[in-house]
């Protein structure tokens, strides 16, 4: 794909010695039509040199996927734009087919157009005006209109009116531009209102400054995608342009000390002033000074009305203008005006007969000067931390991320009184679900027992009997006494992707997530899934031992209490949204609990639920992961398939409090000619423990401290991400992992029930680890442990000791040479690693199922 960016294209190929077709090591070039079209070869030895140029300044680095290691690379911009220069000579020698015909500037294969005598759209204007004539960053601009400082004092007293044609316009629109332009923008974008516009800098890779720009934000797209227009100096027009384009492209380094991070995208990005569109064109002109407004009163007075940093889109003689207005200074009133090229010579006439006096760049840069704006007349640029010390306003150091960021906070060290989350459990009253009374109905008081803080079924027939249902019919389970977290608001995406390992804004409507939560030391405060009900609508479900903790802490976070990053205590939320617990009465209709239905039959039991063949037809199209909202027999409903079961069919049904009772009924009638059973905890712990997937305090965090990496779901992680809580500390701790959670089954049936905390041991007696959860399946324990990494290998034989727990949890034992005869002794029972998550299927599953098998590894809540 680099090479494909660089303009050369060519395909990976499998050679000897590979291992996997996926990861060919090889490159095929197509050498057939290069020599078609006249390249010889010493042709060929430049690109072979230029590709050698490119494999060498790329920065290689691997992530986690769910299929395993992936390689991937990036590399310096400056490598980017000269091979892209020397392909451009390469092509200039080779015969052309067809010429290419672009529209909106991708691709973007060849270096920019750098060369000069680029006119403006005023230029007849000025000739007749006899303007005094020169060359600007490539553009044949007024310098003055015969006396540069009665323009400059124009600028300020009077009314004076500048072409800016020399001047870029970036066009930066897409889905994701709000968050593109969080990260390459020293402001918060998230305060800027449609309508509205800011001054912000840019920095590259060095932290060195691009640019000041003037960023407008205007109304989303009706397919959704926002819209920003960026105008750019003329001296650094070019370079923002290939700075965004490469951003958004995501190969090239912006952070040399992350190689990881990289800009949200993708975005489209035209140049406004020869976007291949021609009617989206844009050129600047600008009116300054004490009686500009009085200009506007002429002929538009809406127009000199609006406050500082506003903008209209309207009418001015006939021509379609943006007005924006710039708190200055220097010149009191300064108003900037985007305007087709071929409409600039009207407007340019309009506001010279309504008063406004023409003036040239001398008296331009003046006035930039006096309001403390940098000069790039040079190659020297200010020093980045001087900048901001001088222009505060214009930096935002709380936001998550922005280029240039680091250096500053390093340099500056700010401070903030803030804390590290910390929680104390503390002891309630044991709470009951809106099913409690229907449990007590099904099973023994015996059987109901307090977890978590609420009073719940372990089981209500045996566990072996739901654990079968759920593998081969279906099984009901109440879990609403889980936590369910409501986020809406334009910027509730963005908050959880700031809370969360994972990347929120690659979920569509309808679609789900697993993810962490981690604190500002890379611990693990829970792990969840995210819904993604609507554009700005998701859901969030917590487990139930951490429901009180996980509140606690996004509401400290909300309010700004809690550190989130020890490197910048600044940090905090950049936008507003609206945060609800969604078992809280309070919140009225918005209320959602949890049933889940898992198991083979659970499809079928949702379809007889309805007549309808049309939401028939939806519930049996609901992909893994995805989820739907729908009345199903009078039931307001949001149905996922999701679960925490391992199950390829299994659906979490989130239901109002006040309908639980009522549908929890409905699905055991409808589900009893489909098998299904009311299942407990027993069975939830089984099932789970079977599938590999981790719990809270065994598999995950708890004593060991384990962390997503370490328990197998690094997929989960998103080091992408240029921050998350607690990424930095996490990253450093995936660099040294040494341990890591397997599943195993042990090698007999009778074996004393395993518990957590357990001792492992390799066939040499060594210490290797301990369990983290054990249950009994099929008859036989299986289970997940926490163990020395050489150790994780499937097939590899271990030994459990089975130690007292509880009231008789007494380890000690006898040396072997104090031993007498009667003594015991604690012996190991063997067992052997097997395979992290089922590649099998799982007991009782129909053949037309068997065939359609995935690993399970999505579906942990």
């Amino acid at each position: 794909r680099i090479l494909d960016i660089c303009g050369i294209p060519c395909n990976k190929n499998t050679i000897a010695g590979d291992d996997d077709a996926a990861f060919p090591s090889g490159l095929r070039f197509g050498t057939t039509w290069v020599t078609q079209r006249g390249l010889g070869p010493k042709h060929m030895e430049e690109i072979a040199d230029i590709v050698t140029d490119v494999l060498r300044d790329i920065k290689p680095f691997d992530y986690i996927a769910l299929r395993g290691m992936l390689g991937r690379g990036k590399m310096q911009l400056k490598t980017l734009e000269e091979t892209k220069r020397r392909v451009a000579e390469l092509v200039k020698e080779a015969a052309v087919d067809i010429e290419p015909k672009q529209t909106s500037g991708y691709p973007h294969y060849t270096p920019l157009d750098i060369e000069g005598g680029r006119a403006s759209a005023l230029l007849d204007n000025h000739t007749r005006a006899r303007a005094i004539m020169a060359e600007r960053a490539g553009w044949n601009m007024p310098q003055s209109f015969g006396d540069a400082s009665a323009e400059a004092d124009a600028a300020k007293n009077g009314a004076a009116l500048f072409d800016m044609s020399d001047f870029g316009l970036i066009e930066v629109c897409g889905e994701r531009a709000v968050m593109f332009m969080q990260g390459v923008a020293t402001v918060n974008i998230y305060d800027l209102r449609p309508g509205h516009a800011t001054h912000a800098f840019l920095f590259d890779s060095d932290d060195r400054l691009i640019d000041d720009v003037i960023i407008f934000r205007f109304a989303a797209l009706k397919d959704g995608r926002e819209r920003f227009i960026v105008r750019t100096n003329p001296e650094n027009h070019d370079r923002v342009l290939t700075w965004f384009r490469a951003l958004s492209d995501c190969y090239v380094l912006y952070d040399k000390k992350d190689v990881m991070g990289k800009i949200e995208g993708p975005v489209t990005v035209e140049d406004l002033r020869t976007c291949g569109g021609a009617e989206k064109r844009l050129v600047c002109m600008a009116l300054a000074g004490a009686k500009s407004q009085g200009v506007f009163g002429k002929i538009q007075a809406e127009a000199g009305e609006i406050a500082a940093y506003e903008f209209i889109q309207t009418g001015i003689a006939g021509v379609n203008t943006i007005v924006l207005k710039i708190d200055c200074k220097v010149a009191g009133s300064f108003y900037l005006m985007l305007v087709h090229p071929e409409d600039a010579p009207g407007l340019w006439g309009t506001l010279l007969e309504g008063g406004a006096t023409p003036a040239g760049v001398e008296a331009l840069r003046k006035i930039f000067a006096e309001a403390g704006l940098p000069s790039y007349e040079t190659e020297s640029r200010p020093d980045v931390t001087a900048l901001y010390t001088s222009n505060e306003k214009r930096f935002d150091l709380g936001k998550f991320h922005f280029i240039g960021q680091k250096k500053i906070v390093a340099e500056v060290k700010p401070t903030a009184d803030k804390e590290p989350f910390r929680w104390e459990e503390k002891e309630g009253e044991v709470k009951k679900t809106p099913l409690n009374a229907e449990h007590h109905k099904l099973t023994k008081k015996a059987f109901m027992i307090p977890f978590a803080g609420w009073e719940m079924p372990v089981w209500y027939s045996s566990v072996g009997d739901e654990h079968t249902a759920v593998r081969t019919t279906a099984g009901l389970f109440d879990v609403a006494h889980m936590g369910c977290l409501g986020f809406e608001g334009e910027y509730a995406g963005r908050f959880l992707d700031m809370v969360t390992t994972n990347y929120v804004h690659w979920l569509m409507p309808g679609q789900s997530q697993y993810s962490y939560i981690l604190d500002c030391d890379g611990r693990i405060i829970d792990d969840c899934m995210v819904y993604r009900r609507e554009r700005d609508k998701y859901l969030m479900v917590v487990n139930a031992s951490n429901e009180e903790k996980v509140k606690a802490y996004f509401r400290g976070v909300i309010e700004g209490r809690y550190l989130l990053d020890r490197d910048n205590p600044l940090k905090k939320p950049e936008g507003e949204f609206t945060f609800r617990d969604l078992k809280d009465p309070r919140e009225g209709d918005h209320c959602k609990v949890d049933i889940a239905l898992q198991g083979p039959n659970s499809p079928m039991i949702l379809r007889a639920m309805t007549d309808s063949a049309e939401l028939r037809d939806r519930l049996s199209r609901i992909k893994s992961t995805d989820l739907i909202e729908c009345d199903l027999d009078g039931f307001d409903l949001m149905i996922s398939r999701t679960g925490y079961t391992g199950e390829m069919f299994a659906y979490e049904i989130f239901v109002h409090p006040g309908q639980a009772v009522d549908l929890w009924r409905k699905l055991l009638e409808r589900g009893q000619e489909f098998g299904l059973k009311p299942a407990g905890l027993g069975a939830r712990d089984s099932t789970r423990t079977e599938a590999g997937l981790p719990l809270y305090g065994h598999e995950l965090e708890g004593p060991f401290g384990i962390n997503p990496i370490a328990a197998g779901y690094g997929a989960y992680v998103k080091f992408h991400k240029p921050f998350f809580v607690g990424r930095k500390p996490l990253m450093e701790a995936s660099k040294n992992i040494t341990m890591e959670v397997v599943r195993f089954s042990m090698n007999e049936k009778g074996v004393k029930t395993l518990h957590h905390g357990d001792p492992l041991v390799n066939r040499k007696g060594r210490f290797i680890g301990n369990v983290t959860s054990a249950a009994l399946v099929g008859g036989c324990q299986m289970g997940m442990a926490y163990v020395d990494s050489k150790y994780a290998v499937e097939g590899t034989a271990i030994g459990v000791f089975p130690m007292p727990h509880g009231d008789k949890k007494d380890w000690s034992e006898k040396m072997k040479d104090q031993l007498e005869i009667g003594d015991k002794i604690y012996l190991h029972d063997w067992g052997k690693i097997i395979s992290r998550f089922p590649e099998k299927p799982t007991p009782g599953m129909p053949q037309s199922l068997r065939d359609k098998l995935v690993t399970f590894r999505s579906y942990p809540e």
